[in-house]
């Protein structure tokens, strides 16, 4: 959603857990941002952009009434000369969607998986029908073409996703893009968190622990960085990485699940 690449220490949260994503879906002629654009919206503030001015103020206000009203999802189409009276002329069809934060009491843990790779894809397939709640992260629609399951966010930067993971959300980072990985892993870092695990070798955790100690996090933070993810005995395939975490997964909830005095993960 953001158009920023830079590292911020502290990224805002999204209030209340419900906001409102508006999208452009299509655009016809002249336009200030092209397909794929976005900004959440949510009762007291927004982050990203649509292309500002007049259709932004406007869809902000749209968005707004949507979550006093409770609607779910909607489209509009502009004409953004005769209606707006912006220069631009095109036209654009927006598309807003009801998001909801996963509550931390929900029954499947919530799942941030970045990166609809192969990989990804194939931790989503696994999980499939496990008691999990996947929220799906990259940077466009087609980079999830073919692939099912869990509630997909498309961020040109992915770590821009992470406000809205509930505290104890497990996050998965494996995008395309060892740049994406590194800034998701110091937004994670910088908040409250479940786990945090991140795809790579025993090379590339090395840098990136040295990277985020740059970036003021302290042993002890790094310590809950788990690279690389899955288990490394059943091969390095996607499938078995996939099989790994999903076994992982499986584990962590059942130690989540046991009365106090038991063993926690």
């Amino acid at each position: 959603m953001t158009e920023s690449s830079t590292i911020s220490a502290d990224p805002p949260r999204a209030r209340a857990g419900h906001m409102v994503r508006v999208r452009i879906m299509r655009v016809h002629g002249s336009a200030p941002r092209g397909v794929g654009a976005s900004m959440l919206v949510w009762q007291d503030g927004q982050s990203g952009s649509i292309g500002g001015g007049v259709l932004e103020w406007n869809a902000t206000i749209r968005a707004r009434e949507m979550l006093a009203s409770g609607g779910e999802r909607m489209r509009q189409d502009v004409a953004l000369g005769p209606e707006l009276g912006q220069c631009c002329g095109g036209r654009v069809e927006l598309l807003f969607e009801h998001l909801r934060a996963v509550p931390e009491d929900a029954a499947g843990l919530p799942v941030f998986l970045y990166g609809a790779g192969h990989v990804g894809r194939e931790i989503v397939r696994v999980l499939q029908g496990l008691p999990f709640d996947i929220t799906w992260v990259d940077v466009a629609a087609e980079r999830f073409s073919g692939a099912g399951g869990g509630k997909r966010l498309i961020y040109r930067n992915p770590a821009a996703a992470v406000r809205l993971a509930p505290d104890n959300a497990l996050h998965f980072v494996m995008t395309h893009a060892h740049g994406h990985d590194l800034e998701i892993c110091h937004s994670v870092l910088s908040r409250r968190f479940g786990h945090l695990g991140l795809i790579g070798s025993a090379s590339k955790k090395a840098r990136f622990l040295k990277r985020l100690r740059e970036l003021g996090h302290d042993d002890a933070t790094l310590e809950r960085l788990q690279c690389p993810i899955g288990d490394r005995r059943l091969g390095k395939t996607p499938e078995a990485i996939a099989i790994g975490v999903a076994h992982w997964l499986m584990h962590r909830k059942i130690k989540a699940e046991e009365p106090e005095g038991e063993g926690r993960v």
